[in-house]
């Protein structure tokens, strides 16, 4: 069964700090936490002089929860991470209905401004393959694959082949993403959208992917 990760972010004003450091603030976090089926808390864990570690878990569900308090200035933040089975028909699973109530009212909690709290796109884990690649900047790329067409290793490479509702079929080589159908519009323009007829020609290209480990 594949698991689901949600993290919700809370910045908080730099004057509303020492909130993050009470014991009545993990109290009420800790209802919070409990009404929407994260268990009990587990453990409190203090980083002197930047913050907090408190872990949850029901041992029912399989869920379980982080709350990493980030006390030090000029930034301070609580982090909330979510783990739960993927499985969508699993009594009081958590959705993300639930997990936006949860955000308003840790924000409602902390004295938060408004645009200060965010919760980030799910990530899936122990899926039948990954959706996520990452980019030469080191940020990730989520797609909307649905089935792999392909898998071979060569001499030289891993080769996958992936479908894909809005790129079509997507080459990926050594878990780096080179082309998919949809490229086709651009491939046409750069050879001359017909206009060269290149049966029976040898053609040589110049240049290398953005991304130097496509090459």
């Amino acid at each position: 069964m594949s698991l689901e990760q949600h993290v919700i972010q809370i910045h908080v004003k730099p004057e509303s700090a020492a909130l993050l450091c009470e014991e009545s603030c993990f109290s009420q976090l800790d209802k919070l936490l409990a009404a929407r089926g994260l268990g009990q808390r587990q453990s409190c864990t203090a980083f002197p002089g930047t913050g907090y570690l408190l872990v949850y878990t029901d041992t029912a569900s399989g869920r379980h929860a982080t709350v990493h308090v980030q006390t030090k200035p000029p930034f301070p933040v609580l982090v909330i991470n979510v783990v739960q089975p993927g499985d969508q028909s699993q009594l009081g699973y958590i959705t993300t209905k639930v997990l936006e109530e949860l955000r308003e009212e840790v924000k409602v909690l902390l004295k938060c401004k408004p645009f200060t709290t965010k919760r980030l796109p799910v990530i899936s884990h122990g899926t039948e393959y990954s959706c996520y690649f990452p980019t030469v900047d080191d940020r990730w790329s989520e797609y909307d694959f649905d089935k792999l067409v392909f898998e071979q290793d060569t001499p030289y490479q891993n080769v996958k082949i992936f479908h894909s509702q809005q790129y079509g079929n997507v080459l990926v080589l050594d878990d780096d993403i080179n082309l998919a159908e949809s490229d086709l519009p651009y491939t046409k323009a750069i050879t001359g959208n017909g206009r060269e007829d290149f049966t029976g020609k040898r053609v040589l290209i110049l240049g290398k992917s953005v991304d130097s480990r496509s090459i």
